[in-house]
């Protein structure tokens, strides 16, 4: 698995079966083909995440006082947030909107086989 990060900073690569991403000001785009994403930390204020995963699970841990709109889907697993005041609107059984605070950063979580989670550190 490849993992693709472009940040403000520059673009990080990372190869493994698992990725875990920690840090704050979090933004840019993070990409596998086979394995799971786990990103860790503060998003920062306005961002643009994506996080894409065709066969493995996406889980975004959010800071508490987070403010993102997440849109996640998913064609074969599972959407569910456990972050303590998320909103959460069922477009339908593969696709959700979750909604944290005031909704500042956006964040576009995909994965084809795989589950979908956002909750909190």
């Amino acid at each position: 698995m490849t993992i693709f990060a472009d940040t403000a900073a520059g673009s990080n690569e990372a190869v493994s079966k698992f990725a875990r991403w920690t840090g704050r000001a979090l933004s840019g785009e993070f990409q596998t083909v086979s394995g799971s994403i786990t990103l860790t930390g503060d998003l920062a204020r306005g961002a643009n995440l994506e996080l894409t995963s065709h066969s493995g699970d996406v889980t975004l841990m959010l800071s508490p006082g987070a403010s993102a709109e997440v849109q996640a889907n998913t064609f074969s697993g599972d959407i569910s947030a456990d972050y303590r005041g998320a909103r959460v609107t069922r477009v339908s059984r593969r696709e959700a909107r979750l909604t944290v605070g005031s909704g500042d950063a956006q964040v576009a979580v995909n994965t084809f086989s795989g589950n979908v989670k956002l909750t909190g550190r």
